[in-house]
């Protein structure tokens, strides 16, 4: 009977798996795509479906910029998968605190999953197929960043900004990096997304 928060859940793809034990009627999904949390509701009228009408160039270009977070519940758990990797950073963190703050329970857990910039030299060898640039300068010039953007899968910034809205992004944050916002709001966490962290270090 555990509450479930699927943020940029779409139309439900986690209750859909076969593998899932998610009682609809705990369920609750929140996504920009409108149309998507039509199609939801269509399937699992049982759970609650809500359109996050925020802007995003790509799914939500008709959406209000800076849209709150719809009041909601609290929530046993709080899924974000592959949202962060497609939300502009300034968005993430308060997205993050927004979350953590008025929407999980006080022993509830949040899971989240984000590129770390090991998986980087993947996209850039994807890329190099379409075009001639020097993946080792663009791997040097990560070393020691702690998040960055690749925009356009070749250029890399940490202002996601400079990304207009015809242009692809992608985020990339370490789990440290990724616990700091965590800890930003107040919260003590050791574990990202099953990696062990040293909040100590």
């Amino acid at each position: 009977n555990k509450t479930v928060l699927d943020f940029g859940g779409s139309h439900g793809n986690i209750i859909r798996d076969d593998v899932s034990k998610i009682e609809p009627k705990n369920y609750t999904c929140v996504d920009v795509d409108n149309f998507a949390t039509i199609l939801g509701n269509d399937d699992y009228p049982e759970a609650a479906w809500h359109h996050f009408d925020r802007y995003q160039p790509h799914y939500n270009p008709t959406g209000i910029v800076g849209e709150p977070l719809p009041m909601l519940a609290r929530f046993d758990f709080i899924l974000a998968f592959s949202v962060f990797t497609h939300t502009p950073h300034a968005e993430t963190k308060e997205l993050v605190h927004a979350m953590l703050h008025d929407h999980l329970n006080d022993d509830g857990v949040m899971v989240v999953t984000f590129l770390e910039p090991y998986a980087l030299p993947w996209f850039l060898e994807h890329r190099a197929k379409y075009e001639t640039f020097d993946q080792d300068e663009k791997l040097e010039q990560v070393k020691h960043l702690d998040y960055f953007w690749l925009h356009d899968g070749v250029e890399i910034n940490q202002n996601d900004d400079n990304a207009d809205d015809t242009s692809s992004y992608t985020g990339f944050h370490t789990p440290k990096y990724f616990l700091s916002m965590i800890a930003e709001a107040g919260f003590k966490q050791r574990y990202v997304c099953g990696r062990s962290i040293d909040t100590d270090a």
